[in-house]
């Protein structure tokens, strides 16, 4: 994670921001007891946030920032054949998308010693598109029984949403040598989990949801 922020004038600052919004990364043996739900996975989405933020009066700053995401998605997992002779088939999905989020904050300052901030994460989307590659299966399903992945068959797509979050906070100076910090934030997570699913040359379309709860957080500080 790195970010960096600059002023250019006595109104106007300009930042940017590098860090993975979310990320997952499994690499098991192809022998091991649950590689018919996954062996190799790698989910990850890094993200670039420039900004830009200008005081507008001595009580009240605005600022604003684009999130640029790149989402990466790879699954191989092994297919049950029921066959011992046969073995295990391997299937095959991998694709990257791109997706803006838009970040907005606000900051203001009724006294030289205090702080109210409001900040806004937009939600996004993501959406990755493959065709679902499969061997070793069997007759009529591998279409290139020499490759060690045959070509796509049907189309797999899976879209799943970046969350909305909101978050202030306050800072205040009790003197010169002590100061209280506190926040209060709400992540979407419920949408998050909320995974849209759809093949291609089917009438599979559904909505597959792991259940997760939105988030409340707190936070209280003191700086000496």
């Amino acid at each position: 994670q790195f970010a960096y922020a600059r002023p250019i004038s006595d109104k106007l600052s300009l930042g940017v921001s590098v860090h993975n919004y979310f990320g997952l990364m499994l690499d098991w043996s192809d022998q091991w007891v649950g590689r018919f739900n996954a062996v190799n996975v790698k989910m990850l989405a890094p993200q670039v946030q420039p900004t830009v933020a200008d005081k507008v009066n001595d009580w009240l700053s605005i600022g604003g920032g684009a999130g640029l995401t790149l989402g990466y998605l790879y699954d191989k997992t092994r297919v049950d054949t029921l066959d011992p002779d046969r073995g295990d088939g391997k299937l095959r999905v991998s694709d990257a998308d791109f997706a803006i989020q838009g970040n907005l904050g606000i900051l203001i300052e009724p006294s030289a010693r205090t702080r109210f901030g409001l900040r806004y994460l937009t939600e996004t989307d993501l959406d990755f598109e493959d065709g679902v590659q499969v061997s070793g299966v069997g007759p009529g399903v591998d279409l290139d029984p020499n490759s060690d992945l045959g070509p796509p068959a049907n189309g797999l797509d899976l879209g799943l949403k970046m969350r909305q979050s909101v978050m202030t906070s306050v800072y205040h100076e009790v003197n010169d040598k002590w100061s209280l910090l506190g926040s209060v934030g709400w992540d979407d997570w419920s949408e998050f989990s909320k995974v849209h699913v759809r093949v291609e040359g089917t009438d599979l379309k559904a909505e597959a949801d792991e259940g997760f709860r939105d988030v409340w957080h707190f936070g209280a500080a003191t700086a000496y």
